[in-house]
């Protein structure tokens, strides 16, 4: 599992701190946006643990969308529940 590094102090932030730290500021996450904005491969394992072993109540929806070749195709969307409510900007 990659993980980035704070060169000033060392500290080092694992693929599911990124993930949780996205949702915490945005408006849910897709499989591409999270390859993309965090280079994190296997979303979906991501959030496994988060809500398994972390206990992080996220949810999800599946939304259409265009693929690279512009069809029509049906992906992930995951979002954190704060409160019984998705997190919010």
């Amino acid at each position: 599992m990659s993980t980035t590094t704070n060169e000033s102090t060392k500290d080092y932030i694992n693929q599911e701190q990124q993930v949780i730290s996205y949702l915490k500021s945005h408006d849910g996450i897709t499989q591409r946006e999270a390859n993309i904005a965090l280079s994190v491969g296997r979303l979906s394992a991501r959030i496994y643990t988060l809500i398994h072993r972390d206990g992080y109540d996220i949810d999800k929806e599946m939304i259409t969308v265009k693929n690279q070749f512009g069809k029509k195709c049906c992906v992930a969307r995951y979002f954190l529940n704060i409160g019984g409510n998705h997190a919010r900007n």
